[in-house]
């Protein structure tokens, strides 16, 4: 069996394609799977050591906080 993978950048089309391959009575199976684009650059490995602290290193280096900040809006306990 073989199989072929096509990627369509107009949804509007989807249905026209799959109408179309269903025509053909050589055809097994059909499988649509949506990929969704996102303007976010994120990068996840998966690490088979356990996590360390260093891994965490510069995770708020886009947003700075100061300890002052952090306290203002941190949770207040009642004594």
């Amino acid at each position: 069996m073989q199989s072929i993978t096509i990627r369509l950048n107009n949804d509007k089309k989807l249905n026209f394609i799959l109408e179309l391959l269903k025509s053909f009575n050589f055809i097994e199976d059909i499988k649509t799977e949506k990929t969704i684009k996102s303007n976010l650059d994120l990068t996840f490995k998966k690490n088979k050591s356990k996590a360390s602290i260093n891994d965490f290193a510069g995770i708020w280096s886009k947003n700075p906080k100061s300890l002052e900040q952090i306290r203002e809006k941190g949770w207040k306990r009642n004594l």
